[in-house]
């Protein structure tokens, strides 16, 4: 009794879906899975079109690779259909329909499942579209044939979320409003200010997922950011009331470090995906002012807070081009001031503190691995 359930399981037309078992040794096997012990085995029923039975089998879940549960449809409805074959760069084969074609960029295209996915050109080794039929010619084309589930085609995620990621950005940022409050200490023209709300630099990531899906990271990043400005004929009031006249130099440093949490949204199997990212910084600030025989340095450190959204487009399996957009908040309430080799320091409060929020952008490629 039990084998006559089986045996309608697998091979009746009107039955059950086929699961697809994909082993380790990237073999694919069209059955019936009847048992499933987690990290420990799996049984199943298979077909054997040599002898014309059903196997019972038992195979260890270190030598999977995946389980796709009603995988396969039945096989008539199969060759009802038009399907399209990719081959990969890997050597995988990814069966189903081409939704979207775009020459040498990206292929949209649905499995047999139902699941919409894309991949890049850059990974594409070769395309076979479908060639439909007459319906009167019992014929069938090449394409067609390839979908059987007999002949172990491998459909494998061609992205996929990694365990580690290094990032390298270009960095823009806008600072809004008065750019710094140091002008409380020493005094400066206004218009010099302006200069300052532009900030450019680098930026270094290294992230490591946290969950299964990998979609969640925690990770670090090192910023560095910098702006100046320059003034002909102007006047600066040092600390002590001196007012020196000349051409004005400056040069702003910002350095930040801190943890940061990635969160990946959506399936990262697409072609394109986002992520949103918090962090929390150690800003040290570098201000360094020269004007005639005057000479001088505001250092201090603080700490921000980071909320960005970050876009990415998969250039290949593992190389991303990733676009950023987010706010940090933050102040400086404690600086150390050296003019002319005296060495003071501040305690800041209200307006007086040297404001680090900005509106940041970035560009860079970000590179998974593992």
């Amino acid at each position: 009794m039990w084998c006559f359930i089986i045996v309608a399981a697998i091979t009746i037309n009107n039955g059950l879906a086929q699961d697809l078992v994909i082993l380790k040794t990237n073999d694919s096997l069209n059955c019936k899975v009847l048992k499933e012990i987690i990290h420990k085995n799996i049984e199943i029923a298979i077909f054997n079109k040599n002898t014309n039975n059903i196997e019972l089998l038992s195979i260890d879940f270190s030598n999977i690779l995946s389980i796709k549960k009603a995988f396969f449809i039945r096989e008539t409805k199969e060759l009802e259909q038009c399907i399209d074959t990719i081959y990969t760069q890997q050597n995988e084969i990814i069966v189903g329909h081409i939704l979207k074609d775009k020459t040498d960029w990206y292929i949209n295209y649905e499995l047999l499942n139902k699941t919409k996915e894309s991949i890049a050109y850059s990974l594409v080794k070769k395309v076979v579209k479908c060639n439909k039929y007459d319906q009167n010619d019992n014929s069938k084309s090449a394409s067609l044939q390839s979908i059987n589930p007999n002949n172990s085609a491998i459909v494998k995620n061609t992205f996929e979320n990694k365990k580690y990621s290094i990032s390298l950005h270009a960095l823009f940022g806008l600072k809004p409003g008065n750019p710094r409050n140091s002008n409380n200490i020493v005094k400066l023209p206004k218009n010099y200010y302006d200069q300052q709300r532009f900030l450019y630099g680098i930026g270094l990531e290294f992230h490591r997922s946290i969950n299964k899906r990998k979609n969640l990271l925690i990770g670090v990043q090192l910023n560095q950011l910098l702006t100046g400005g320059t003034a002909t004929n102007s006047t600066l009031t040092a600390s002590n009331g001196t007012i020196y006249i000349g051409d004005l130099n400056t040069n702003l440093y910002f350095t930040t470090i801190g943890p940061n949490l990635l969160i990946k949204l959506g399936k990262n199997r697409k072609l394109h995906s986002c992520a949103i990212q918090l962090g929390l910084n150690w800003v040290i600030y570098n201000e360094k002012l020269t004007i005639g025989n005057y000479e001088g340095t505001f250092t201090g450190n603080g700490f921000s807070q980071l909320a960005q959204f970050q876009y990415n487009y998969k250039l290949s399996n593992h190389l991303s081009f990733a676009a950023n957009l987010g706010l940090m908040g933050g102040s400086i309430n404690n600086v150390t001031l050296t003019e002319n080799g005296t060495v003071s320091n501040y305690n800041l409060k209200g307006n007086q503190v040297i404001s680090v929020s900005r509106a940041s952008f970035s560009l860079g490629l970000v590179y998974g691995f593992k």
